[in-house]
């Protein structure tokens, strides 16, 4: 995990329909420094019976798949897994100030896309969260524009039902 460290920063204005920028303070908080793989993720549905995804056969992780981030994960799932873990999910906040950092850039490089800085967009599939990245926010967080979205804390309306969560972060696909 990675310290983000109390202090300002910028969140929000990205996007069709996103809300106006807005500057906001926030406390320290731990984050991951990489997704969870299909191994980490095995350890708890082994030691929990927690369901696996719905993809792997017979509750296994996909020969070869070890190392790539685990997906199909319900948010009631992805929420034990960190309390298991001894962590939890972060807040919308937390995931956009562990990305972008303090300054308001838009991605977790810069204010410039670079097509191939973030594993996103119409590809075959996700890549080992070991991998090597360009997709490194000013914190150390890897992946933070591409492979795989990611489950926030935060409902995606206020009224919103319990497993309906906002998501962030873009996707290999």
């Amino acid at each position: 995990m990675v310290a983000v460290w109390e202090g300002p920063c910028w969140l929000g204005g990205l996007g069709a329909g996103a809300e106006r920028q807005r500057e906001a303070v926030l406390p320290t908080f731990l984050i991951d420094r990489r997704e969870v793989s299909n191994a980490d993720y095995a350890r708890f549905v082994a030691e929990t019976g927690a369901p696996a995804p719905r993809h792997w056969d017979q509750g296994r992780v996909p020969e070869g798949t070890e190392d790539f981030p685990v997906v199909h994960v319900p948010f009631e799932h992805a929420s034990r897994y960190a309390a298991w873990a001894g962590k939890r999910l972060p807040t919308a906040a937390e995931w956009e100030k562990a990305a972008r950092g303090i300054d308001g850039r838009r991605y977790p490089w810069g204010q410039n896309l670079v097509a191939d800085r973030a594993v996103a967009g119409g590809l075959e599939s996700a890549v080992p969260v070991t991998r090597a990245t360009a997709d490194v926010s000013p914190y150390g967080c890897e992946h933070m524009a591409g492979n795989v979205a990611e489950w926030t804390s935060d409902p995606w309306l206020a009224d919103a039902p319990e497993g309906d969560r906002l998501i962030k972060g873009a996707s290999y696909a």
